[in-house]
């Protein structure tokens, strides 16, 4: 019989994990995770405090005031405000600026839906289709903005122009004229605004279950749902022009009443 001798097992002192900062001993959890955020942030609010910030304030205090460099300021109150509400400009300007937001929200909404429907599906070359529709929209507003000022061109050799006066119609100014320039600016919008819309219109058009199209069709909605409705209408008036046929050749006037099982019977409408 023998024996083994084993070896005393060495004792590793492991390295103890640095003691946390006083500030985190100090603080809970939950503040600990609030202080790192706002220090990631504090950049950023400070950029913004100088530079969007204190001049909103500087702003709002020297519309009080008079402005006159060199000679100081001079205290007025609302006079500032009474004369700009009363300026009949200022009137005109803001009622063209709503009309100008709401022309160019609801054109942009419709438009946008009129093209989700145009180029909804799952055909592959939709997808080359739907890239060239967004262009508009991703596109640099200075890019944007050259490409319709050679558009609205006011000469009679325009772009524009040489269409109308291929239908009759003259020369048009387009920007340079009070007439015109609202609506030409409102038509610059809602054709850059139109393919966003689209795309968010795609989107949800794409949740939509296909078997809901195929029962809508079979029931005649869609282009088709007029002729499918008459279908309808024509073959309940079919199926009461049988019923009351039956009735007429005696069949359930009564309970005790009898008759063929062929008597009154018509041929039973088909509807497809």
């Amino acid at each position: 019989m023998t024996t083994t001798l084993r070896e005393p097992a060495v004792r590793r002192h492991e390295p103890r994990p640095p003691a946390p900062a006083a500030w985190r001993r100090r603080l809970p959890a939950r503040l600990q995770g609030y202080a790192i955020a706002w220090l990631f942030l504090l950049p950023a609010l400070l950029l913004f405090t100088v530079f969007k910030f204190v001049p909103m304030v500087r702003a709002v205090e020297m519309s009080f005031h008079e402005v006159r460099p060199y000679l100081g300021d001079r205290w007025v109150g609302m006079d500032n405000y009474r004369e700009v509400v009363t300026d009949e400009a200022f009137l005109s300007a803001i009622w063209h600026t709503i009309v100008l937001a709401v022309g160019q929200t609801g054109g942009s909404i419709v438009l946008g839906l009129a093209l989700a429907l145009l180029v909804e599906g799952t055909a592959r070359h939709l997808w080359f289709v739907r890239t060239a529709m967004f262009l508009p929209t991703v596109a640099a507003m200075a890019v944007v903005a050259e490409l319709w000022r050679i558009l609205y061109y006011p000469g009679s050799d325009g772009a524009l122009n040489s269409i109308l006066g291929w239908v009759g119609l003259g020369p048009s100014q387009f920007l340079n004229s009070e007439d015109t320039s609202l609506w030409s600016v409102m038509a610059v919008g809602i054709w850059r605004g139109a393919p966003y819309d689209m795309m968010i219109f795609i989107a949800g058009l794409a949740g939509v279950d296909r078997t809901l199209y195929e029962a809508a069709a079979a029931d005649g909605a869609g282009p088709g749902g007029a002729s499918g409705t008459s279908r309808s209408r024509r073959c309940v008036r079919s199926s009461r022009s049988s019923s009351r046929s039956r009735r007429s050749a005696g069949c359930g006037s009564s309970p005790r009443s009898s008759c063929s099982p062929t008597a009154g019977r018509t041929a039973r409408p088909r509807c497809s």
